[in-house]
């Protein structure tokens, strides 16, 4: 047989997407796919790259008329469903699909055959062997991929799972995401400071899919931003992992180059973290860095319900500290919560209500509580036979969205309690958005969601009766 040259190769990146509203305004991938075809390029110049992105309306027009040899397909659970139905046209079409993301590394054995193989946890060296496989065999040969790490695939009819795949220690030798493909945009610039969690909150999957804490130096993150600054003029930057704050020495160090560039009155940054890393030195760096926004997942007022959801972690102190220590130094908070916590009272739901009216929150949202697929929440559902595995429609599992009583398993208040809440909540949330920020455009995203979530429950007709 003969080998396929790499000039030949054409993969197509694809995330899949659920028809959600927070979806509808972002018009790339995520930045996770761009990194990937970055890696792959530097190990092989030579490689066709074309990126499209899907949801359950779109896809089939965006793929008309081309043709790939591979298809790398990332999904989060809730668009399971839609990653599926692509791995089923392309295989219609002969184009493989490997499919990667949180869900297929949190429940591997979900795989279907329409997938030639899934990959579990990071992505770099797994798809960087499985490009040389097709390159050498023009196929996939499960002899071979039997011998690698971090896949699951079908083997005879049965699923194989090979998990703990290598992982690149130093992030630092990664390419940057913008360095061939990716036009950053113009208003607002996503950046990456870390890789994995340390932490194992109740109803986050973020440990499984990357247990391992690894950084970005202070060096690489200052280079990247000087890069967008000099190149494309970009001024504002977001970083979207949570754990640009973890290492005080680290943030120390990115002020002194930012500065040391003469960067550092030029530019704004966003940024999301845990309550618990900050404190009186953390609040001055970030003002010293022109930090506007800080992202923080309070997710209750309740100290019970926040020892649950944050495993013992974080407590009510370190909340009203963080947001003490924000406010006063003139950065913006935007606070993330959630009803429906197995465990949680209407009390506590009070107590919820409370700490957002107290608290200067320039915007708030809040989330129906879910259990997520790798979590202690849904590893707790398993073990005690509440959920079955084997028969579950991952889409309904969207955070916002209330409307499945069967996804409710708090005993401590009624379903309808808790979506009168929510919905309480939600437009409170709505209202406190749209008088702090109606003219700030970086926002106008998340008003438009809760506008969205608002209209659906009313067109849904629930009608809850009041409760006090």
């Amino acid at each position: 047989m003969q080998k396929m040259s790499p000039k030949n190769i054409k993969i197509l990146f694809l995330e899949a997407r659920y028809f959600d509203s927070f979806f509808r305004q972002r018009p790339n991938p995520c930045l996770s796919l761009y990194m990937l075809a970055a890696f792959l390029k530097d190990n092989m110049p030579e490689i066709n790259f074309e990126f499209t992105f899907t949801t359950s309306q779109d896809y089939k027009e965006q793929i008309a008329g081309k043709s790939y040899d591979l298809c790398g397909i990332y999904s989060t659970t809730q668009a399971w469903n839609q990653a599926c139905e692509v791995a089923t046209r392309m295989k219609e079409l002969n184009i493989m699909s490997i499919i990667g993301g949180p869900h297929i590394s949190s429940v591997p054995e979900s795989l279907t055959p329409h997938f030639a193989l899934g990959c579990i946890g990071p992505g770099e060296l797994v798809l960087k062997r499985i490009v040389q496989l097709y390159i050498k065999y023009d196929c996939l040969p499960t002899s071979e991929i039997s011998n690698m790490n971090g896949v699951v695939f079908y083997e005879n009819g049965k699923i194989k799972i090979k998990e703990s795949s290598a992982k690149i220690p130093n992030l630092d030798c990664l390419p940057s995401p913008y360095k061939y493909f990716l036009k950053p945009n113009r208003i607002r610039t996503n950046l990456i400071s870390s890789v994995g969690c340390p932490h194992n909150c109740y109803y986050c999957s973020a440990k499984v899919i990357n247990p391992f804490l690894r950084f970005y130096s202070a060096e690489k993150l200052v280079d990247e931003i000087e890069f967008l600054f000099k190149v494309y003029k970009i001024s504002y930057f977001k970083f979207i992992d949570d754990n640009l704050l973890a290492s005080r020495t680290r943030l120390r160090n990115i002020a002194k180059l930012l500065e040391k560039k003469k960067l550092l009155n030029k530019i704004s940054i966003d940024c999301t973290s845990c309550s618990k890393f900050i404190n009186k030195d953390t609040a001055k760096l970030l003002k010293l860095l022109n930090v506007k926004i800080v992202t923080i997942g309070f997710e209750s007022g309740s100290e019970t319900v926040l020892e649950k959801l944050k495993c013992n972690r974080i407590t009510m102190d370190d909340h009203h500290r963080a947001l003490e220590l924000l406010i006063s130094n003139h950065i913006k908070v935007y606070g993330n919560f959630m009803v429906g916590t197995p465990g949680e009272t209407i009390e506590d739901v009070k107590k919820t209500i409370l700490f957002i009216k107290k608290n200067k929150m320039s915007v708030v949202a809040v989330n129906f509580i879910k259990p997520l697929p790798g979590t202690p929440f849904w590893n707790h559902l398993v073990t005690s036979k509440k959920i079955d595995q084997d028969n579950v429609n991952y889409q309904e599992l969207s955070l916002t969205s209330c409307n499945n009583k069967k996804w409710y398993f708090n005993d401590s208040m009624s379903y309808e309690e808790a979506v009168h809440y929510y919905n309480l909540i939600n437009r409170m949330c709505l209202i406190n958005n749209i008088k702090n920020n109606l003219k700030n455009p970086i926002l106008y995203q998340t008003i438009y969601s809760q506008l969205i979530q608002l209209g659906s429950y009313f067109m849904r007709k629930i009608k809850p009766k009041v409760l006090i």
